[in-house]
């Protein structure tokens, strides 16, 4: 089932947001533990979408299309994440994904998580979840959320719905941030309202819900 995120912006908040710079930021926070699907919540913060908005703006995107990757990208603030291997086709939930010889291979299981077993040897990961989207017609796959996992070890992660809207000056999706801004607006598309509408306050530079 694909979820909607319609987002409109005035030409006065648009002449703001290019003036300085700045991007319409997406986050989802996804919780990952490594070893249990039980600890605290943990992993860094990623930039999913960010993007040079129009007037109006559609983000779509199914909610069962998720991806696992592997990176070695350092996970320090600012820095891009580069997925350097990925799953083939989206990650099945509650199934287990063995890491090894540079790609993926999955075994069936069940519950809600997305599984990742680094069976890497000798080597220095990190894995995450990334999940695809169109945004204003331009399909895009991006990192949600990484973490480090030694050799031997297995990561959880579970998806959020929640989409946190900002601005930023983030430049690029799979950015590693300090963290989601307290002025986020987060919504939650569901089966029952699979579309939601967001509008731009341009006193405030924040995004309100319409409807």
């Amino acid at each position: 089932m694909s979820y909607c995120i319609n987002i409109a912006i005035d030409s006065e908040g648009l002449k703001k947001i290019y003036s300085v710079g700045q991007t319409v930021t997406l986050c989802k926070g996804v919780m990952g533990h490594v070893q249990s699907k039980v600890a605290g919540q943990t992993g860094s913060t990623v930039a999913w979408i960010a993007f040079s908005p129009l007037q109006s703006n559609d983000v779509v995107y199914d909610e069962l299309s998720y991806y696992l990757f592997a990176t070695t990208t350092p996970l320090q603030f600012g820095n891009v994440i580069s997925m350097s291997s990925q799953t083939p086709s989206p990650a099945q939930a509650g199934w287990t994904y063995t890491f090894d010889q540079g790609h993926f291979s999955g075994v069936p299981g069940s519950g809600t998580t997305y599984n990742v077993y680094n069976g890497a040897i000798a080597t220095t990961m990190a894995f995450g979840l990334a999940q695809s989207a169109s945004v204003n017609n331009v399909s895009v796959l991006a990192p949600q959320v990484a973490l480090p996992v030694l050799y031997n070890q297995t990561v959880f992660f579970q998806p959020s719905t929640t989409v946190s809207i900002f601005l930023s000056s983030c430049q690029a999706n799979g950015t590693i941030l300090g963290g989601i801004s307290s002025l986020a607006l987060a919504v939650t598309p569901t089966r029952e309202k699979p579309a939601v509408n967001v509008g731009f306050n341009d006193a405030t530079n924040t995004f309100y819900l319409i409807g």
